[in-house]
């Protein structure tokens, strides 16, 4: 609260950190997102999206409260007379639901500011050890490849993107790794390989789909892991 009187920002989001589970090892995040728009010669615009990693712990650099140009969706600081301007749109689950939001905060030019010496913690699943199978069927709804498809087809209408900007290519990438990330752990190192190489944006969909449906009914056998106490 502090820090949005201070700067004057519509927006305010926390040092970003990760946590694996065991409510002991934090990394970071994200101090904020990196985003740029290029207008093509035929109107379209291209999209450049990346996470701001200045500040971590071994490249020395204290965090330093900023103006950024886009934000994460996992924790920010809104003004409520924002919320008249702002549309979430029930179409567009995250990340692109995030990256819709960023493109109207940039559209209405709003201020946007990270604040170190607040800090929110998530839990990454790439970190978490723990995992059952029964997660499986969550992964595969969550970021399937057909509603990731649909809805990155109703954002580029919607903003007149170029289908092949960087920023959708890091969602795509991104929502893929997650969905694969129970098979990834399960998987023996020629089928890693393999879901590797399905990530590519070259990679058919029927393709990939053939290899993740294939190791799905592969019996999952996982190391015993120690199961992680959440406290609300």
């Amino acid at each position: 609260m502090a820090t949005a009187e201070q700067e004057q920002a519509d927006v305010v989001v926390p040092l970003l950190l990760e946590d694996n589970g065991s409510g002991q090892m934090h990394q970071l995040h994200s101090a904020g997102l990196r985003l740029k728009q290029t207008t093509l010669e035929d109107g379209r615009c291209c999209l450049q999206q990346s996470q701001r990693r200045y500040c971590w712990p071994e490249s020395g650099a204290e965090p330093r409260c900023m103006v950024v140009r886009g934000i994460e969706s996992h924790c920010f600081l809104m003004r409520a007379t924002l919320l008249e301007d702002i549309q979430f749109d029930p179409l567009l689950d995250e990340p692109l639901g995030e990256l819709d939001l960023n493109l109207q905060l940039q559209q209405q030019a709003r201020r946007l500011v990270m604040e170190p010496a607040a800090q929110a913690t998530f839990l990454n699943p790439q970190l978490d050890p723990s995992f059952e199978p029964m997660d499986l069927p969550l992964y595969c709804f969550r970021w399937g490849d057909r509603a990731l498809q649909e809805t990155c087809a109703y954002l580029i209408r919607k903003w007149n993107l170029c289908a092949h900007s960087s920023g959708l290519e890091h969602i795509r990438r991104q929502a893929i790794a997650h969905r694969q990330l129970p098979l990834y752990r399960t998987a023996t190192a020629p089928w890693k390989l393999l879901l590797k190489g399905s990530k590519l944006s070259g990679c058919p969909l029927w393709l990939r789909s053939c290899l993740e449906s294939h190791l799905h009914r592969k019996p999952i056998r996982l190391a015993p892991a120690a199961t992680p106490d959440y406290h609300c």
